[in-house]
């Protein structure tokens, strides 16, 4: 640690003043008559205003003169700012319109036109509006690491198509950015265009694509003058309705609810953002699988309170959100003798509320501050003789609070320092994280690192610390480029109260090389060539655990299609220490090899398919083989409708994994896992405010044992144990459905109907035998299943917005 700190603070004494390079600069002009947002730019002021043209192509042909001109003007009143936009094509009628859902922009291969606003001008932060030619608002928070497309902003936005190409007018009011309070505005600027049938991007301020950075090479906007940065004030509350049919235990319940979120600017820089009785019952349903690992599977957030604006608060890499809510820390350890039974035992804590604060002032100092507050938690256990009832706690009301400064320095460079703290009456959980960046002026090279320190003290336990520190130098821009990093965490580091780490105890260090063609040449649109090598051993003892090298080729082609084909193994074999689960003992896993394969077709065809292929095999005598395949088509039927099935197809065949243990004794088994997994969604589209959409998924997995072995100090396998009786066969199915309506009838405020369906069925053990595809479909459709039916109605109140209606 002490190297590392003394490193960090040497290379952050020597950063240097960033080099200011060509920046164009737009001039916006002010008007006291607000356009009509209706696609039309027939208004006189968009005359008058400066044209911001002279596009550049960022991609295929980086550099070049676009393919057809756009003409940008931009006005500005007291309470927003206005774009408008004349995007030129000789071939109107060949202009893509493909609809989707909000944010969708990027993934939809359209046509799509984007304003980048860099309020504070420090190469550190922008927001993104954007709309498609189908009139599909996309919105992104954009920093050096993370973009956030889960952020949603409140602004308008209409598009028409004419003969002479297709028109972008949009109002974007003060109250959806975040800017200094000073006379005069000068904020970083960029327009961007996709021209899809070209697979075209171009910028209105040249994006040298050798760079590996977009925001820092913006553009400036300058001539807004005299704006005062309004009251940031919205709520927008909510009532909902919730009914469940649970066939798990033969119940049924009905639930009313209201709630609100508020949003309050508490100056021109900072943000607090406050939910009050949280619902989160129509958030898309987790993709369940058999874990036969040593380590927890981690899942994606996907409320929205805790993927919006979160920006400040994933520096670190010590917050997880989805631990708040989540399963009680005392639920495995509910138990009942024969004389009772478990009522109930709650599967999530209850989230009472949850606040956030963050901005960022005029020095470049971003603070981010988080908390929440889950309920108590308990299990009813009733005596079956006399009804009598009893109650153990499985989580107490606990308190999650989250600290983040983070400063940005010269040339896209930030240095932060995020603590995080849980508390309850049984815990006190504290990890402080210390986390830099520091790139040169040209953004071609970076280092960058993080040191963590963990505190965690139990009631009638021992205080526990830990650490861990990550460094890594690469040159980030050109053609060649390389990265060399070292990973360390100690033994006894623990981030998981309210983060994420699969084990603590390593020692690794990673290397890569890459050269990339980045010009259009032959039949290629981009190549490039890269190679990984790993090498990792425990922290305590410094003993050796894996080694891995990989290399890959990747090509985009003219035609839109693109391929990988990869190719690597473990030369050393490894030790595999978290496999055995005790602590000092190890599985040695012999030298293997994987070689694999991905291509997609051209997706702006109505019909497109992506595939994945790998396989890897051991050269051990027990013949361990793993063949992975993914395929998924996608199938546009029109502009408004589109199908895609995802398949996943995992067969590993004489795996040897973990079966069981008894105190140092270790037992494991050469077993066949087969892993399928099939999700179809489908969208269809009214217009941009209105649309359904469907997921459905089946996934099953199945690991039965051929043989058992008792595993040797060694690391090596004795077969046929003779005090070896259990049965550690396994299956898993999980079938989950999510329909719903949405409707967004204003800005901010929509109505959603959602109908979520789930049933997961698992079998261990005795009476466990092979089932076809077909019969395990049946098995799961036979199986419990919890339905229910919720409808939502949020509507968003703006405070400058009512006090002018007000008036």
């Amino acid at each position: 640690m002490k190297t590392f700190f003394v490193c960090f603070l040497t290379l952050l004494c020597i950063v240097q003043i960033n080099a200011q390079v060509a920046r164009r600069a737009a001039q916006v002009l002010k008007t006291e008559h607000a356009p009509k947002i209706d696609g039309i730019l027939d208004e006189p002021e968009w005359k008058n205003a400066p044209p911001a043209d002279n596009f550049t192509q960022f991609e295929p042909y980086n550099g070049k003169k676009p393919s057809y001109n756009t003409d940008v003007r931009i006005l500005y009143t007291n309470d927003a700012i206005y774009i408008g936009a004349m995007l030129f094509d000789s071939k109107p009628d060949s202009i893509s319109r493909i609809f989707g859902s909000r944010d969708s922009g990027f993934e939809l291969n359209t046509d799509f036109f984007g304003v980048d606003i860099l309020a504070y001008n420090d190469g550190q932060s922008s927001a993104m509006f954007g709309v498609s030619a189908a009139g599909v608002q996309t919105d992104i928070k954009i920093t050096p690491t993370i973009e956030d497309n889960s952020w949603d902003a409140v602004w308008q936005s209409e598009v028409t198509i004419n003969n002479e190409g297709w028109v972008v007018e949009m109002k974007i009011p003060y109250s959806a950015l975040r800017f200094p309070k000073s006379e005069a505005q000068i904020w970083g600027f960029n327009l961007y265009r996709h021209i899809s049938r070209f697979g075209e991007w171009s910028s209105w301020n040249y994006i040298n694509n050798q760079i590996n950075s977009i925001i820092s090479q913006s553009g400036e906007l300058k001539g807004i003058n005299n704006i005062t940065p309004p009251l940031r004030l919205s709520v927008t509350p909510y009532v909902s309705y919730y009914y469940e049919n649970n066939q798990k235990t033969n119940s049924k319940g009905q639930q009313f609810k209201g709630g609100m979120d508020l949003k309050w600017g508490i100056n021109e820089s900072f943000t607090l953002d406050m939910i009050l009785i949280p619902d989160f019952k129509q958030v898309q349903s987790d993709d369940h699988q058999l874990n036969l690992g040593p380590f927890e599977i981690r899942y994606d957030e996907k409320r929205s309170f805790f993927t919006e604006g979160t920006e400040l608060f994933n520096k670190g890499n010590i917050f997880y959100s989805k631990r708040i809510g989540a399963q009680p820390t005392g639920y495995d350890n509910v138990s009942v003798n024969s004389n009772q039974k478990i009522v109930s035992n709650p599967l999530e804590t209850q989230l009472l509320n949850a606040t956030k604060v963050s901005g960022r002032t005029n020095f470049g100092l971003g603070v981010g501050i988080f908390n929440a507050i889950t309920n108590r938690s308990e299990a009813v256990i009733e005596d079956i003789l006399t009804g009598d009832k009893s109650y153990v706690e499985t989580q107490a009301t606990t308190n999650y609070n989250l600290l983040v400064f983070d400063q940005s320095l010269p040339s896209n460079s930030s240095v932060s320092l995020i603590n995080t703290n849980v508390y309850n009456k049984n815990l006190m959980a504290d990890v402080t994280a210390l986390d830099f960046r520091l790139n040169n002026k040209k953004n071609t090279y970076s280092f960058a690192g993080r040191g963590s320190f963990s505190n965690v003290k139990e009631k009638n336990a021992d205080r526990v610390t830990g650490y861990s520190h990550y460094v890594s130098f690469a040159k980030t821009g050109g053609n060649f480029l390389f990265g060399l990093s070292q990973n360390v965490e100690s033994n006894n580091y623990n981030p998981n109260h309210m983060g994420y780490l699969q084990s603590p105890n390593e020692w690794a260090f990673a290397g890569n090389l890459a050269y990339r063609i980045l010009e259009p040449f032959s039949i290629f649109r981009n190549v490039s060539f890269n190679m990984n090598s790993s090498y990792g051993m425990l922290f305590k003892p410094r003993a050796f655990t894996s080694s891995n090298i990989q290399t890959s080729v990747q090509a985009t082609f003219k035609n839109y299609y693109s391929t990988v084909l990869y190719i690597g193994g473990q030369p050393l074999g490894g030790h595999e220490y978290f496999e055995t689960r005790v602590e000092g003992r190890y599985f040695y896993q012999e030298p293997g090899t994987f070689l694999g394969f991905y291509l997609s077709s051209d997706e702006r065809k109505q019909l497109s398919l992506e595939i994945d292929i790998s396989r890897w095999t051991s050269v051990s005598e027990y013949n361990q083989q793993m063949i992975s395949i993914e395929f998924e088509p996608t199938w546009r039927i029109t502009d408004r409708i589109s199908v895609s099935l995802e398949n996943e197809l995992g067969f590993r065949n004489n795996s040897l994994g973990y079966a069981s243990h008894s105190n140092t004794d270790v037992y494991f088994g050469r077993r066949d896992i087969k892993e399928l997994s099939n999700t179809l969604e489908s969208i269809f589209i009214f217009n941009n405010k209105s649309m359904i959409n469907l997921r459905a998924r089946h996934y099953h997995s199945s690991a039965f044992y051929k043989e058992y072995y008792f595993l040797n100090l060694d690391g090596t396998l004795q077969a046929n144990p003779e005090n070896y009786t259990e049965n550690a066969d396994v299956t898993f199915n999980a079938i989950t459905l999510d329909a719903g309506y949405t409707w967004r009838f204003a800005p901010g405020s929509e109505l959603s109907v959602v109908w979520k369906s789930n049933a997961m069925t698992y079998n261990k053990a005795e009476g466990i035998k092979y089932r076809s595809y077909k019969e395990n479909i049946n098995y799961s459709l036979d199986a419990p299943y919890v339905n229910s039916l919720s409808f939502k109605l949020l509507y968003y109140l703006d405070y400058q917005v009512v006090r002018g209606l007000l008036k």
